[in-house]
């Protein structure tokens, strides 16, 4: 999140579609195993079913959650 500029306090303000926030929730879910539920939880994507729009989204136009995924193999 430090990487995004995001900090878990501003979550909620941002809006469901933001582009750092669906980064995230693609990295997350491509490198964990946390369920979808709780990647739309704890990044207020909405309903849980957004999880899988987003991994859809940013797998075509996914720029930002490659190069988050770059940082993080650091």
């Amino acid at each position: 999140m430090e990487w995004l500029g995001l900090e878990a306090e501003s979550l909620a303000g941002l809006r469901k579609g933001d582009g750092r926030k669906l980064a995230l929730a693609a990295v997350i879910r491509a490198q964990t195993a946390v369920p979808n539920a709780w990647i739309a939880r704890e990044l207020h994507l909405g309903h849980v079913s957004r999880v899988s729009r987003c991994w859809q989204e940013v797998q075509q136009n996914g720029n930002l959650a490659a190069e988050l995924r770059a940082a993080l193999a650091k």
